[in-house]
C-alpha cells in the first residue's frame, strides 16, 4: 500500500470515529444563531488563529452566517494588547463588539484554556465575559478540553480531536523523514554486535528449518513472526491483516506438525542391536538416526564410551 493510500485509509477511519451527536449539537446551535440574526465570534490562539480566520470566511461566504474573529484585525488586537495586556485582549474585543444573548462564540483550541496553568488565558477571560452576556459557547478542543469543555453548550468530543492531531503529527514526521537526505552506510562497514554465542546443533537447526519450510505459506509466515521475530498473536494479526483466531489456529496446527515429526524421530530404533541406549531427540543424523547424549553413551553403549556427543552411524 502506498503512502497516499495509507493516509487516506487512516483519515477515513478517523472520520468514522467522530461522535456525530456532538457535531449535530454544534450545528444546531449555529443554525439557531443564524435564525435569530445573531453573530458568530471565533476565537483561536497560535495555529488555531489561522483556523479561526479560515472558518470566518467559510461561515460568511458559504453558510450565510455573520462571523468575525479578533485576530483578523491586527491593528485593534495589538492596540488592546499594548493598552490592556494580552490576557484581556479578546474580552475587550467582545465587549467592543457588543456581544449579546443572540450571539455565539466558537473556540478552536488544543488545551481549551486553563488559568491555573496559564494556557490560553485570553480565551478563558473571553468565555467568562461571553457567558455573563448570555451568549452560547461552542468548542473544538483537544486533550481534556480545558475551561472550554467545562462551560460549552456544545463541544466536539476532545478525545477524537486528540487522536486526529496525533495522526496528523505522525504523518508530518513521515513526510519529513522521506524528504530528508539520509546518509547511506554499507552493511560491510557496520560493526557486528557483541552477543554471547551459544552452542548450536547444526543437524537440529537444519531439521527445524526443513520443518518450517514444509509449512504452507501463511502458516510459515505466522511461525516465523511468532518464534523468530517474537511478535504476539495480536501483533501478527495486525501485520498480516487476519483475525487473531486465525493466527492462533495456524500456530496450533504448525506445532502439531512439529510434535508429530518429533514423535516419529522418537520411534526410530537405536544405533544397533548391541546398543542399549535410549535415542535422544536433541539432534538427528543425516540418515535420520538420533544423536545420543554423551552421558547416556558412556553408561549404556557397549561399542564406544565417548566423552563428547556421538553420532551413531547405524549397523551395516
Amino acid at each position: 500500500m502506498s503512502f497516499t493510500q495509507d493516509y487516506l485509509t487512516e483519515a477515513a477511519r478517523i472520520l468514522q470515529q467522530l461522535d456525530t451527536g456532538d457535531i449535530d449539537r454544534v450545528v444546531e446551535v449555529l443554525s439557531e444563531t443564524r435564525a435569530r440574526g445573531g453573530r458568530l465570534f471565533i476565537l483561536g490562539v497560535g495555529g488555531s488563529a489561522a483556523n479561526a480566520s479560515h472558518a470566518v470566511n467559510d461561515f460568511r461566504k458559504i453558510a450565510g452566517l455573520e462571523a468575525y474573529c479578533p485576530t483578523d484585525n491586527v491593528s485593534e488586537l495589538t492596540a488592546r494588547i499594548n493598552d490592556a495586556g494580552w490576557a484581556d485582549a479578546f474580552e475587550g474585543w467582545l465587549a467592543g463588539s457588543r456581544i449579546g444573548a443572540d450571539d455565539s462564540v466558537l473556540v478552536f483550541s488544543v488545551g481549551g484554556g486553563d488559568l491555573d496553568r496559564n494556557i490560553s488565558v485570553p480565551v478563558v477571560h473571553a468565555l467568562q465575559y461571553a457567558r455573563q452576556q448570555g451568549a452560547r459557547i461552542l468548542g473544538v478542543v483537544g486533550r481534556d478540553g480545558g475551561y472550554t469543555a467545562q462551560i460549552a453548550d456544545a463541544l466536539q468530543s476532545p478525545e477524537h480531536v486528540t487522536f486526529w492531531l496525533r495522526k496528523v503529527t505522525s504523518h508530518r514526521c513521515i513526510d519529513y523523514a522521506r524528504r530528508r537526505r539520509w546518509s547511506h552506510v554499507s552493511l560491510d562497514d557496520v560493526p557486528e554486535l557483541s552477543t554471547e554465542t551459544t552452542a548450536r546443533d547444526p543437524l537440529l537447526s537444519r531439521r527445524l528449518t526443513e520443518l518450517v519450510a514444509s509449512l504452507p505459506a501463511k502458516a510459515r509466515v505466522v511461525v516465523i513472526l511468532r518464534y523468530q521475530e517474537d511478535l504476539t498473536p495480536a501483533e501478527i494479526a495486525e501485520v498480516l491483516a487476519m483475525p487473531v483466531a486465525t493466527v492462533k489456529s495456524h500456530l496450533q496446527r504448525s506445532l502439531a506438525l512439529r510434535s508429530a515429526a518429533t514423535s516419529l524421530r522418537r520411534s526410530t530404533p537405536a544405533c544397533g542391536p548391541r546398543c542399549r541406549s535410549t535415542p535422544s531427540t536433541s539432534a538427528i543424523t543425516t540418515t535420520g538416526m538420533p544423536v545420543h547424549a554423551a552421558s547416556r553413551s558412556r553408561a549404556s553403549c557397549s561399542r564406544r564410551r565417548p566423552s563428547t556427543p556421538l553420532i551413531c552411524p547405524g549397523v551395516s
